[in-house]
């Protein structure tokens, strides 16, 4: 009899390679003075009476022993009972223990493995979900992509003003159409650096627009908007034009972002706190919209990359993904998207684009009213023919006060025709009073439009996160607190990892020990039936086997072998 450091709750336990072993260690633990070889046959399960009083066994929680007469096979037992008898005579009551009397007599065949220490911990190798338990969690680094970086004025527009080598635009002239990152588009966008919002040169966007209305194009501008230098070719500025192939292979940056090995400090023992969800990455805008990744379905290195790509339009979007994810070498679906252009609005002179559009409709209205007023029918033809003639050079030369002036001087000479020779009369007084009526018109309607304020065209919607300097994708790794850490790494210390596996499980893959948890036992061997049952139903409740007499001793080394 002697005492052991386990008990009959099969949470811990010793494992053996050899019977030998198994006694060497049990003969360890007895103690001499109580060894008797003069004993009747021992009943399994049974009890016997020793000669020594009740108080001095009191400790004693173990026994093996050896009916010698009828076969060598020790059996090893709990003592559950120390009853006394009288002074000198004790009864011990014993119960077999299952685990270790049958240890090798049952073979160890596959099962539903729930929980082990594995034989392998090597990075990434076990990835299946353990139970869930409240996590806290610390960023540890993180990559910032700015998506503001050098912003871009870019204008969208199907014409552009007309030089006939004056200042002046004289008119406008179409632009083609073209493929801008593999769509169609019948605009041509023009780009200047925001810094040349401002400008008022000539290559200005300021007098740009302002060339546009002169020339009556202000309604070929179909939109203005601002974008990241980043997603547009770097020489494109002061209204130079995007070229119709640019961003064919659709990425613009490239990434990567650096895998923790510590927690806060804490080293964890246990390689599985490096994977989801203890340790993982997260990309993230500053509008809400995030996702979460896995270290090990992320590449294959410590160093780990993303792209960011982008279209040129009003209405682009950015979007972040990681590269060889999941078997996938761009994997978009886990990826997010951020707007990333700002709207702009810019002004629209109403009596600039009309009188710029009719000013040929206007100059021949304005000459044939004039000529009338000043010519009775009596000169006619003639006379209209020259004023029409002078009005015209002057409209050519969009010299619109020299036309003014003009049906100024030749309006005071009717007037005065008209008093000195009496001039109004017959069809010819009919013909001044038309050409008056009609010129008066003419000049409410060009009073009408010039009264008309100037307006704004687009939206100057904004884009919060730009107005807040905070346009960005943010590339994070986050893990455990290390104090959660601690927790984790203790727990899969002790009872290793959730493997859910058909095989035979570890019985001593490790130095120190190594639990086991099954699901329905089934193993099978020379072992009484009840026996067995007890020892698939310890299997399956989990139990720890200990390979060194330091049962318990959770915080030494427990390597793989």
């Amino acid at each position: 009899m002697g005492y052991v450091p386990f008990d009959n709750s099969y949470k811990h336990t010793r494992w053996f390679d050899s019977k030998s072993a198994q006694n060497d260690y049990f003969s360890s633990c007895m103690l001499s003075q109580y060894t008797e070889s003069d004993y009747t046959y021992i009943r399994q399960n049974n009890s016997v009476k020793v000669q020594v009083n009740r108080e001095k066994v009191c400790n004693v929680n173990y026994c093996m022993f050896q009916n010698r007469n009828y076969g060598s096979k020790w059996f090893y037992a709990f003592v559950v009972g120390i009853n006394y008898v009288n002074e000198n005579v004790t009864e011990i009551v014993m119960e077999i223990d299952v685990m270790q009397t049958w240890l090798f007599d049952w073979t160890r065949t596959e099962c539903f493995v729930e929980r082990e220490h594995v034989s392998n911990d090597s990075l990434f190798a076990h990835t299946n979900p353990e139970p869930e338990i409240p996590l806290r969690y610390r960023m540890r680094n993180r990559v910032s992509e700015g998506l503001d970086n050098n912003m871009k004025i870019v204008v969208c527009t199907a014409a552009n003003p007309k030089y006939d080598g004056t200042t002046q635009p004289a008119g406008s002239i179409g632009i083609g159409s073209g493929i801008v990152d593999g769509v169609f588009s019948g605009c041509k966008y023009r780009v200047w650096d925001r810094s040349e919002a401002s400008n008022e040169g000539e290559y200005g966007i300021s007098n740009y627009l302002a060339s546009m209305q002169t020339a009556g194009a202000g309604d070929a501008i179909s939109s203005i908007f601002m974008i990241s230098g980043d997603f547009i070719p770097s020489s494109a500025s002061g209204g130079a034009s995007i070229p119709n192939t640019v961003h064919n292979t659709g990425t613009i940056k490239t990434g990567s972002l650096e895998r923790p090995t510590e927690f806060g400090g804490y080293t964890p023992k246990n390689n599985k706190l490096y994977c989801y969800p203890y340790s993982y990455a997260k990309m993230r805008d500053n509008r809400g919209s995030s996702v979460e990744l896995m270290w090990e379905m992320w590449g294959s290195n410590d160093t780990y990359y993303y792209n960011i790509v982008s279209s040129i339009d009003p209405q682009a979007i950015a979007c972040i993904y990681p590269t060889v994810y999941a078997g996938t070498q761009q994997n978009w679906n886990q990826g997010i998207t951020t707007p990333v252009t700002v709207q702009c609005s810019w002004p629209y002179s109403n009596y600039n684009n009309w009188s710029a559009q009719n000013s040929l409709a206007n100059d021949l209205k304005f000459a044939v009213n004039v000529a009338g007023i000043v010519f009775p029918a009596a000169k006619g033809a003639a006379a209209a023919g020259k004023v029409l003639g002078a009005t015209s050079a002057a409209a050519r030369a969009g010299n619109a006060a020299a036309m003014t002036n003009l049906a100024k001087r030749e309006t005071g000479r009717a007037a005065a025709s008209a008093f000195t020779h009496n001039a109004i009369g017959g069809i010819g007084g009919m013909s001044m009073i038309a050409g008056g009526m009609g010129l008066g018109n003419q000049l409410a309607d060009i009073s009408r439009q010039s009264k008309i304020p100037d307006s704004t065209r687009g939206g100057a919607a904004g884009n919060t996160t730009y107005q807040c300097q905070a346009m960005q994708f943010h590339i994070e790794a986050w893990n455990l607190d290390s104090e959660y850490a601690r927790i984790v790494d203790d727990f899969f210390s002790m009872y290793g990892y959730q493997v859910d596996l058909v095989k035979v499980p570890n019985f001593h893959s490790r130095s120190t020990w190594n639990y086991v948890k099954t699901a329905n036992a089934c193993m099978r061997g020379s072992v009484p039936s009840e026996d067995m049952a007890a020892i698939n139903s310890i299997l399956d409740s989990g139990i720890t086997f200990w390979h060194t007499s330091a049962i318990g001793n959770y915080s030494a080394s427990n390597g793989i072998i």
